[in-house]
């Protein structure tokens, strides 16, 4: 499935095609929590002006930015 725009498809997919296999179940929770959320809400977290609700894995979120912020700079997304 594809989500609403290619940045979030770029940055979620290509997170999840590189730790997937590395992520606990409680991990993987957190993932399937944060795709149900809407783009523009997880853009918000990914930007730091807004914080993510305290039910999401925080740390799951981080690694996300993270990942995103790297990824760009070696065209892994």
């Amino acid at each position: 499935k594809y989500r609403s725009s290619k940045e979030a498809d770029c940055i979620l997919g290509g997170f999840a095609r590189t730790h997937a296999s590395a992520l606990g179940e409680a991990d993987l929770e957190g993932l399937a929590q944060i795709l149900q959320r809407d783009d523009p809400e997880i853009f918000a977290w990914m930007d730091a002006p807004q914080t993510a609700p305290a039910e999401m894995n925080q740390e799951l979120l981080k690694r996300i930015k993270d990942f995103a912020k790297t990824a760009h700079n070696k065209s892994d997304l």
